[in-house]
C-alpha cells in the first residue's frame, strides 16, 4: 500500500503541468490503475471512506485517460464495496453503469461488471435481472481471450468468475452443485460463517479423490476440478 501511495505522489504533480497528449493519456492511465489498486487495498482493510475517496480519483483519472475498459473495472469493483457493506441496490446502479461504459466486447472489465450485477440483484431480490447478468456474465467469460482471462489486478480469471457466479447463487437460493470432473483438485467455495454480512468465500484445495465427502452442510458449494494446479490452500481473489 505504501508504494503504490508513493508511486502515485510521483506520478501527480505531472499531471497538473501541460503536457503531450499521449504523455497525458499515459498518465492519468496509470494514475488510475494505481488509484484502483490503493482503493481496493483499502476496502480489503476495511477503511471504507478512504477507499472511495481513492476510487473517485481512480474513476476520474481513468475518465481522463479515454479508457473505457479501466473507468468499468474502476466502477465495478467500487461496486463490491456496496455488495460487501450492505448496500446491493447502490451496488447494481453502479455495476450497471459499468457495464454501459464496458459495452458487450468480452473483456475481464465487461465480465466483471456483469457478474458483479448478478450478485447486486440476487441480494436486492431480483431473481430475473440477476439471472440474466448471470448469462451475460458466463457469455462474455467464454469469450475473453488468455490475456483477459489472466490472474491479474485487471485480469478476469476462472476463480474470480467462479466466486462471484458462487456468490450469486448462494443469494438466489440455487442450492445446485457443478461438478467438473477432471483429474486434480477441486475448488470448494463456500460462505465464511465470520462475517456472513460481507458475503465471504473462501477456497480451499482438497485432493479430488472422493467428490462426495465435502461437506454438503452450507448452501451453494460449488466444486471444480483442475489438472493444472496442484492442491495447495490461497486466499479467494475478490
Amino acid at each position: 500500500m505504501a508504494d503504490l501511495v508513493t508511486d502515485f505522489a510521483d506520478i501527480r504533480p505531472l499531471l497538473g503541468v501541460p503536457q503531450p497528449v499521449a504523455t497525458r493519456v499515459r498518465l492519468c492511465r496509470t494514475a488510475g490503475q494505481m488509484a484502483g489498486m490503493a482503493a481496493i487495498v483499502l476496502h480489503d482493510l476495511g477503511s471504507r471512506r478512504e477507499a472511495r475517496a481513492w476510487f473517485a480519483t481512480a474513476a476520474h483519472a481513468a475518465g481522463e485517460s479515454g479508457d473505457r475498459q479501466l473507468h468499468a473495472w474502476v466502477m465495478a469493483r467500487e461496486a463490491m464495496v456496496g455488495l460487501n457493506y450492505g448496500s446491493p441496490k447502490a451496488a447494481a446502479g453502479l455495476a450497471e453503469q459499468a457495464r454501459r461504459v464496458a459495452g458487450n466486447s468480452p473483456t475481464a472489465a465487461a465480465t466483471l461488471a456483469a457478474a458483479v450485477a448478478a450478485r447486486a440483484y440476487a441480494l436486492s431480490h431480483q431473481p430475473d435481472q440477476a439471472r440474466d447478468a448471470l448469462a451475460d456474465a458466463d457469455r462474455l467469460m467464454e469469450r475473453l481471450s488468455g490475456e483477459q482471462r489472466a490472474d491479474t489486478w485487471f485480469g478476469h480469471c476462472e476463480q474470480k468468475h467462479h466466486v462471484h457466479l458462487s456468490h450469486a447463487l448462494t443469494a438466489l437460493g440455487d442450492t445446485g452443485e457443478v461438478v467438473h470432473l477432471a483429474v486434480g483438485a477441486v475448488t470448494v467455495e463456500v460462505e465464511l460463517p465470520s462475517a456472513p454480512d460481507r458475503h465471504e468465500v473462501g477456497i480451499v484445495f482438497i485432493p479430488a479423490v472422493d467428490v462426495e465427502s465435502v461437506p454438503r452442510s452450507r448452501p451453494a458449494v460449488r466444486r471444480h476440478h483442475s489438472a493444472s494446479r496442484p492442491a495447495r490452500s490461497r486466499a479467494a481473489p475478490c
